[in-house]
């Protein structure tokens, strides 16, 4: 029996990770790195845009790292991770965590096009840094689930995608399903 689900966002900023939490995890505690700088951005009297930087990063993402073993420990039943993470390190230490404390492991892939991510970002992130966060992707845009609970690939609606290339994405032999954009 497991304690809970974590659900592990993937995709570019601006792909739609915190809209796509809003509308399908209204009740879950989402952790993210995005917090610590909305937090520094407010005590500051600052935009998020003027408190991020590449030197407060490994602060972020500690804090979120605490904030998602907290609520681990307290059991909470349905945890998101807000980042991008888009490289399988990114995502290990959230994944073997949750795991290990008993819980169910989602991890959601939200592709989009990199003009459509600078759109919508909501941090002011540049458009050659979105480029680059797309371009580690390398799947056609849609959205992605796949869990570590069974062993098969499911078919998706967008052609042409091989399955070796989404399980690269992945993890080998993990359930793959789509969700409406």
């Amino acid at each position: 029996m497991t304690k809970g689900t974590v659900h592990v966002m993937v995709g570019p900023s601006g792909s739609g990770k915190t809209t796509f939490i809003e509308k399908h995890f209204p009740k879950a505690i989402v952790v993210s790195a995005d917090h610590y700088f909305e937090k520094i951005a407010f005590q500051q009297g600052m935009s998020y845009k003027e408190v991020r930087s590449e030197e407060r990063l490994p602060y972020a993402h500690g804090e979120c790292q605490r904030r998602f073993m907290d609520a681990l420990k307290k059991g909470i039943p349905e945890i998101v991770v807000d980042n991008t993470n888009l490289r399988s390190r990114d995502r290990k230490f959230y994944m073997v965590a949750a795991r290990s404390m008993g819980y169910k492991v989602e991890v959601i892939i939200l592709v989009e096009t990199p003009e459509v991510c600078f759109k919508r970002n909501r941090h002011g992130v540049p458009m050659e840094a979105i480029k680059k966060q797309c371009g580690r992707q390398k799947l056609a845009a849609g959205i992605y689930e796949y869990t570590d609970s069974t062993r098969w690939v499911r078919k998706l609606p967008n052609e042409g995608i091989p399955v070796d290339v989404l399980n690269a994405a992945c993890h080998h032999g993990s359930v793959l399903r789509t969700y409406g954009l």
